[in-house]
Order: C-alpha cells, then structure tokens, then sequence
C-alpha cells in the first residue's frame, strides 16, 4: 500500500475514522447519561437518610443537654431552699464560732475560712448583715463542696450587696465599689425583671475575675413576699460542653451546634479558637454571630424569626458547599440545639463509586470504537481506498488513460463498491475526450483572453474617468480615474444607474442625455459630477454605445475629462468683477446693472419693484472702538442674516462701507413695502456677537418704488439716498419713502450750502453772546458765542438749518475758524473794557477731529496774545464716542496749550462716569432738559443734584444751562451750583446790545 492510501486510512477525513469516533461518543454519552442519572437517584436516597441520621443524633443530644439542665436546676432549686430556710426564714441568732470579720482598709468587710468567702461594703455592716455572714459561712462549710461538685462556684448575693461564694476567690478580689445590681446575674431575677419568681439562666457573659465565659442559674429568694436576694451558680461555657466538643470523631463527620435565641453561638468547632480565648470585661455578652461565617449566620436568623417549636431539618449554602442540619429547641433553657455535617462528606463514597463507572464506559468505548474501525476497513473500506488511488494517480497525470486498468485491480465483485469501480473505468474514456475538447476551446480562449486584458488595462489606466453601463444604463464597470474623480469606491457605482453621478438637475439631464442616445446614439457635453467627499466637479462628459456582431446595443461607455480649474477660474473672474469680496453679496457694478435691466422690465409693463438703500446707524462708533475686524465681521453677519431672511429673487448688494441696497420685485404698493422695511429691521436689530462684545445696530431705510420706466438706475439710487437720510433725521431705526419734498429739500440743502460759501466772504455771519453770571453776585463770569446767518433776502436763518449743512459738506471747517477769530478779537475787546473776557466756543464733531484745529488756536493767541485760558473749548459726550484715546490725547493737549475745556449737554448723551474721569475736563454743562421742568418734575431735581455731586466730587465746575425761573435759581443755588444761563438773565445778544447793557447796567 503507496503512502497516499496509507494517509488517507489513517486521516481524520477518513471514514474509517469518523465512524470509530462516532461510535466512541456516542457510548460515552449514553454511559454518562446512565451514571449521571443512577448518581442522582442513589444521591437522593443518600441524602433522606443522612437528614434522618442526624434528627436521630439531633434528638438524641437534646435529650442528653435538656437532662444534664434539668439536673442543674434541682440542684440549684435545693440549695436555694436551705439557703432561704437557715438564712432568711430561721430567726434564730447564730452562735457559731466563725472567722474573725475583717473591716478592710479599702472599706470593705471580707471573710474567708477556706471553703468561701464573705464581702459586703462597710456602709452596709450591720447587725443584720453580721448574721448572714455567720450564718453562712456555716452553712457553706456543709453544702458548698457539694454544689460546685455540680457547678463552678455557688453564691448568696443579698439586696444589701452582700455575697458569700464559693471558692472565696470572688470576695478577696471584689473591688469595693461594686454593686451587684449592675451585674446580670443579680438584676435579671429582681422583682423588675422576673416578676414571675422562677429560677432563670442568664446569658452568656464574661467574668473578669474567673476569667471565663460562663452561664449562671440564678434563684431569687423572698421573704413574706419581700424580694431579699438571690443564689446562684455559675457554669463554665468550655467545660459545660467539654464533651461534645469532638462528636465529629465518633459521629460520622457530624458536628453539634448550640446557639442561643439572639443567635449567638455557644457551641460550634470553631467557637474556641474565635470567642472562648478571648477576654472581655465583666457582664459583657458573648457576641459570636458570624462563628461559622456568615451563610450561617444568616441561616440561623431566619430560623430564629420563625420562631419555630419543633425539631425541622434544612441545609443551607456556604463558601466551602451545601451544609444539611437538624436542629431543635431546648425545653430547659432559651437555647437552639443542631447537628450539621458538609453535603460532600456524606457523598464521597457516592462520588468515588461514580468516577469509577465513567472510568469503565470509556475502556468499554474505546473497545468498541477499535473493533468497529477493523470490521469496517476489512469489509468495504479497503476497496474503496484502492479506488480513491487510483482517481488520485489519474488526477495528477500517472495514470493516463483509466480504461487500461483492469477491472480486478479494483473490485470485481457484484456488490455496490465493485459496480461502482466498473462504472469508474468506463467514465475514464467519456473524460479522456472532454479533456481533448476542453484543451483546444481553453487555447483559444487564452488568446480572447489575451487581447481582452490589453483593451481592460487601457481602460483601467486611462486619464479620463470611465465607466461602462448595460443597455439599460446599469453601471458594470468602473475606472481608476472615475473613482479618483469622485472619491468613491467601486460599490458606490456598480449596479446602480449611470444618472446617480449627475450632480445638479439629475433627472432632467439623464433624460436627455439617454433620449440623444437612443436617437442619435451619441451624447457629449458639460456637466457637475457628483464627489462622495468634496462638492461636485464639472467634466466634460462623452458617451458612446458598444455593439455586439448583430448591431445591437449592449452597452454604453461614458467617459468624463476634469474641466473644474477652468470652470472655477471663470466663475472667480465673475465674482472678482460682480461681488463683493467681504460678505459675498453683490456690489454696485452688478447691482446697477440689475437695477438697469428691472427698469426695463417696468418700461414693457406688468412689472415694478422696489429699491431699499439703507446703511447701518452707529456702524462708525463700533468700527472706532472696537476696531476694523470686528466691523467686518460685523457686516458679514448683517449680510449673511439678509441672505437667509429675504426672497429668492430678491437682490440684496454691498454698495461700500456700511451702505446696503436691496431690490425687491413685484412689490409696487408702500405697505408691501413697508412690512418688508419692517422684516429687514428687526432682522438687523437683534444683538449680534463680536468676540467677548455684544453689539447691537439698526438700520435707517430710505425707499423709492418703481412703477414707471421713467427714471434711470442712478436717479433712483439718488432717490433712496435721500429718503435714507430723512429716515436718519426722523430718529434712525426707521424708513422712509421717497416723495417730491425730500427732492425739493436736497435741492434747497444744496441751495443753502452755495449761499453759505458766500456768506462767509460776504461777512453774513456774525456772533451772539449769551452771558454767564454768577448768582451769587449776579456778575457776569462768561459768555458763551453763538453764530447766526443774517441773509440779505431770507433774513435770520437759524443754526439748526446751516449747521448740519456745514457738518456733512465741510464748511464747519472753515466756519470754526472764523469763530475762533471773532471770539478772540471779542475777547480782546471786552479786557481793553474792563469786561468778562473768557468766551465759551462750541466745536462741532468734524471740527474737533479736524488736524487744524491746535495750530488754528496757536495762531490766534499767538496773534492776540490773550490767555489762553479765557478762551472755552466746549464739546458734547457724543463726540469723544468711538476712538476714546484719541479724544483723550487731543483734549491733553488743548489742555496743555492752557484752554478751559468743558462737557456739554452734559447728561444727554453717551455718559461714562469711567471716561470723564479720565477726561482733563474743567467744567461740566447741565443741559436745559433737566433745567426747564425744575421745580415741578422730581425726577429732573434728583438727576441734576446728581450731576452737581459728582462734578463737586470730580472737582470740576459746573454751569447750568436754560435757566428761565427764579425757583430754578434757589433750587441749583441750594445744591451749590451758583455759574449760570438762560433768558432769566439775558437771551443772546450781539456786540452791540451788550455794549448797551454795560452802559446802562
């Protein structure tokens, strides 16, 4: 036999293997079954019979320790009864001699004769107390060797602490201040707690002079009813039970267990070694609960609080296995008597005889598995491993043709293994031409083979993205490149239809593209590809059927060319040119473009629209203070919100800076337009974040609404502008629709702006002095310099027409300087007068920030030569607002130049009691709002003495300002603000009228 049938006989493979192995489990299955089930039926038995055992041993015990305290007890019973009648009931004085009586130096009385001892403290002696001793010591001398024969000791204790013991160890050791009612075997048979007057075991306690857990028997003793004392006796717990301490020995493995009812263990193998070595202090109970571990310890709880009267068997479960106990309650004392033995001793010769029988079913299956594999491998598996060789030798080639192998090298018997090698023989012919055929087809698929796999790795390695879908545009194949293109994997394709890589208008697109093909059968163009990880991508897409030898369309290639740089370059150039950069919107070049093309649209008709232009109120002041990147972020988030907020088709652009427009279409009526002016204001007034800041800005909206093609894209941006700047006068956070006054009133702005250049070389201008004076003297101190415009036509115009006029177009610039001018050559005036020569100048906000301001008040003291300080600069809160250290390093050095320097409108405006005192301010104005109402609205009174506190406290000084009453006068002259102005004391005035006054004053 060759070695690949030897390898096969003996393999796990191999039948005649398998089915030894089979037969061997199985026998060991079934034997275990049978052991496992006959252990189990003779472990029950064995179980019954060993709790019977131990409620016999368990009976048994309890009969023997129910004797042995019954016996204790009629021993104890008699003793008391000759103690009662010697001692209480005989009154006859004793005349025994006895031993001397000895009053201790510790003040104690104590006697002893050898057979016992007396002790009583010598604050209870007395004659009464002097007859108990004699008398008992006599009486000890009879009964005493016969009672601690049966117990450890006997004693008398009487309710005058009186005892007499034996052995008299007890009363020479007893310290004088004991009191036996503390002690427990006193006070548990007092008339409190034994009212029934029956003998009674104490519990188990420790005694410090014996040195020994023990249990007393105690007596009490009445005389005609009256409680006089008690007898006790006194066993020891070690050598009560000194017998049954190994029944473990002589029982079979069985232990005896006594414990009392609050669980604690008096008897237990373990007990010695744990409790009965260990000393404690006298009464103390005996405390051994977890003796035996805690499983019984819980065990004996629950048996406990059943309160159960009889004898009952159970077992319970601990760290070493399952312990079976009998257990039972004593007659005599409040004690639980058991016998317990480990389940597994019992078992032991059960589990011996077990493991043997297992032993025997494995010999036995082993036997029957060998026996088997022969009978087996002898009758049929030795042929058939013959006819395996063989199909193995013809597999690898040693045999070539099978039809020259002769039939009896197999099998030529009539049973099924010799019909099956006959039918082998005559499949070798059939195979021999198979292979024949098969070895050409093979050869020319080889070749089909060949020139497929060059067309696959060029479509694989290909730069373009392919991929190849059925006729029923199924994707079947998938490139490299594509998969590259798109960040996906081939099972992300594959199977799925060819649409599922068009990223925008899908649908649409694929029909197209599939309706060209089965038209035209070709399709190229430009489209988004869809990107698994990053946005789509634009290709330039191809796609091409493939035909079979009939013509018919069996598949369809597409392939894709990455056109995404040139794509994005184009749509960059775009933004670059159309949008702004900062928030994305668009800018003005796009904006007017789209504007130009909607009035268009409104010139066809069946169109309008409307056009918002607003910028953002305080957008400068937050820029100023908080800086240039916190403006930005803060116009990206107001672009950002409008994006969100407006309509699709609504065109909203950055026009520079903080100027918005938006475009609305199909809005042709005001209140259309004026609920959306009201969305886009409380879309920008909520609070926005700018790092640790929170701001909040609004907007001030100017509207036009196009309803004709009349005007173009700048006269309606004018147009916006100019009712922007009326929603701005009107109180910001608000809007306002273009209407023909606000053009009137821009073109007459423009009008008084011309006229006012002309005023000042025309000397038009001129200054009014309102004076200030000191209520205390009613003397002039100041005055402070108004201008005027006297226009030629027009008359008086008032500063609040001009003013603002000459803030936004810069003339304020050059209007301040004349001031200056005037009030200095005024000043110079008024000292050749002998006259108040300090003058208050208000700088306007463009004024004070202007770079000619300090050489402009250099120059004119350097020309005049006047004090500087006679010259007032005043200044509102609002303009030091914004880039606060710039204010305060421009005010240093005005303040260094010499000029006075004070606040006014003081109150109104952007107050900050941490900046005005950094601030090197001299005088603070009190602005005539809180003035005008004094004495009638409070609130005013509390405000402006609040103003006058903190300047005293500042040291700053203070003139009120629109002072009209006398009751104003007392009440700011009361809180000692004394500097002041207004029309009780003089309107403003000219040069001239004052000159008049001083002669006249």
């Amino acid at each position: 036999m060759n070695k690949d049938v030897v390898s096969f006989k003996f393999g796990l493979n191999s039948l005649t293997v398998r089915l030894p192995i089979i037969i061997f489990f199985t026998c060991l299955c079934v034997g275990s079954m049978v052991v496992y089930w006959t252990y189990n039926i003779q472990k029950q038995q064995l179980i019954a019979q060993e709790f019977d055992a131990l409620s016999f041993t368990n009976q048994r015990y309890a009969k023997q320790i129910n004797a042995l305290f019954e016996e204790k007890e009629t021993i104890a019973l008699s003793a008391n009864l000759i103690v009662s009648d010697e001692i209480f009931v005989n009154p006859k004085v004793s005349n025994f001699n006895h031993a001397n009586i000895i009053s201790g130096e510790d003040g104690a009385v104590r006697t002893t004769d050898g057979y016992s001892g007396a002790f009583v403290p010598f604050v209870n002696f007395n004659n009464e107390v002097e007859q108990y001793i004699i008398k008992s010591e006599h009486l000890w001398r009879k009964i005493a060797p016969v009672i601690t024969h049966s117990f450890f000791n006997f004693y008398l204790i009487t309710n005058d602490n009186f005892i007499r013991i034996a052995p008299a160890d007890w009363a020479i050791e007893l310290e004088t201040e004991h009191r036996f009612a503390d002690d427990i075997f006193y006070s548990i048979a007092t008339p409190e707690n034994n009212p029934s007057k029956q003998p009674i075991w104490t519990p188990v306690y420790y005694d410090d002079i014996w040195q020994k857990w023990m249990t007393s028997l105690i007596v009490p003793i009445y005389k005609k009813g009256e409680f006089k004392g008690v007898t006790g006796s006194d066993l020891i717990l070690d050598s009560l039970f000194n017998r049954y301490k190994d029944i473990g020995e002589t029982e079979n493995d069985r232990n005896l267990i006594l414990f009392d009812k609050k669980g604690n263990i008096l008897l237990h193998p373990d007990l010695e070694k744990r409790i009965l070595g260990r000393q404690g202090t006298l009464n103390q109970p005996m405390d051994s609960k977890l003796i035996g571990g805690n499983a019984l310890h819980q065990f004996i709880a629950e048996f406990i609080e059943q309160k159960v009267n009889k004898r009952v068997k159970a077992s319970f479960d601990n760290e070493h296995g399952t312990i079976m106990i009998s257990l039972q309650p004593l007659r005599t004392v409040d004690w639980y008597v058991g016998v317990f033995i480990p389940e597994h001793k019992v078992l032991e010769t059960l589990v011996e005889f077990r493991n043997k029988r297992i032993v025997i079913f494995i010999f036995v299956a082993i036997l029957l598995s060998i026996l088997l594999q022969q009978i087996l491998y002898h009758l049929g598996f030795k042929r058939i491993n013959r006819l395996v060789n063989y199909t193995k030798n013809f597999r690898r080639g040693k045999v070539s043709n099978l039809s020259h192998i002769p039939p009896v090298a197999l099998s030529n018997s009539n049973d099924e293994i010799g019909v099956l090698s006959r039918a082998f023989l005559r499949m070798g012919d059939d195979v021999n031409a198979l292979i024949e055929g098969l070895n050409k087809r093979i050869a020319e698929k080889e070749e089909a083979k060949s020139e497929a796999r060059r067309l696959s790795k060029a479509v694989a390695n290909a730069g373009s993205g392919i991929f190849i879908t059925d006729k029923h545009f199924r994707i079947e194949y998938v490139n490299k490149s594509l998969l590259n293109l798109t960040d996906s994997e081939v099972d992300d394709f594959v199977g799925g239809p060819a649409r599922q890589v068009i990223a925008m208008d899908r649908d649409i697109t694929a029909n197209l593209i599939e309706h060209d093909l089965r038209t035209r059968c070709h399709w190229s163009g430009d489209l988004l590809l869809i990107s698994r990880k990053d946005k789509p991508k634009w290709v330039s897409m191809s796609v091409a059927p493939i035909r079979d030898e009939r013509g018919a369309v069996t598949n369809y290639v597409y392939s894709f060319q990455d056109i995404t740089f040139m794509k994005e370059s184009q749509k960059q150039m775009e933004k670059l040119a159309y949008f702004d950069t900062l928030t994305g919107l668009v800018n003005r070049t796009y904006f007017k473009a789209e504007l130009k093309k909607a009035i268009a649209r409104v010139t066809r008709g069946s169109y309008a629209f409307c056009l918002f232009y607003f910028d953002l109120d305080e957008f400068k002041r937050i820029n100023d203070t908080l800086g240039h990147d916190a403006g930005d972020r803060l116009l990206v988030e107001v672009a950002n919100r409008l994006k969100i907020r407006l309509r699709q088709d609504d065109i909203i652009a950055r026009l520079g800076g903080d100027e918005f427009a938006i475009l609305l279409s199909n809005t042709s009526n005001e209140q259309d337009a004026a609920e959306l002016a009201d969305v886009v204001q409380k879309t920008i007034i909520k609070p926005i974040k700018l790092g640790a800041n929170e701001v909040i800005v609004s907007a001030s909206i100017g509207i036009t609404i196009a309803t004709d093609g009349e005007v173009d894209e700048d006269t309606l941006l004018k147009q916006a502008d100019l009712a922007m700047y009326q929603a701005k006068v009107d109180g910001r956070c608000n809007f306002h629709f273009f209407n023909e006054a606000l053009d009137k009133a821009a073109k007459e702005k423009l009008i008084i702006e011309n006229e006012l250049r002309l005023a000042l070389s025309r000397n038009e201008l001129t200054l009014y002095y309102q004076p200030q004076v000191d209520a205390r003297t009613s003397s002039t101190v100041g005055y402070e310099a108004l201008i005027r415009w006297n226009h030629p036509e027009k008359g008086m115009i008032s500063p609040d027409s001009f003013i603002p006029v000459a803030e936004t177009t810069g003339l304020i610039v050059p209007l301040g300087q004349w001031v200056v001018e005037e009030a200095a050559n005024f000043i110079l005036r008024n000292l050749a007068s002998n006259q108040a020569a300090k003058v208050s100048i208000n700088l306007s906000a463009r004024q004070f920030k202007d770079e000619s301001l300090v050489p402009l008040l250099i120059s004119v003291i350097e020309r005049t030569n006047i004090e500087p300080h006679r010259i007032g600069l005043e200044i509102t809160e609002s303009m030091l607002m914004g880039n606060i250290e710039a204010a305060i390093t421009q005010l240093n050095e005005l303040k260094q130049l010499g000029f006075s320097i004070s606040i006014d409108d003081f109150g109104t405006g952007y107050s900050s009691l941490s900046y005005i005192k950094q601030l090197p301010v001299d005088t603070l104005k009190i602005d005539r709002s809180f003035i005008k109402d004094i004495p009638e609205d409070k609130d005013d009174e509390e405000i402006t003495a609040a103003i006058i506190a903190m300047a005293q406290k500042l040291n700053l000084a203070l003139v009120a300002e629109g002072v009209e009453t006398k009751e104003q006068i007392d009440f700011l002259c009361k809180n000692s603000c004394y500097v002041m102005q207004g029309y009780f004391y003089s309107k403003p005035l000219t040069e001239e009228q004052l000159i008049a006054t001083w002669h006249y004053k």
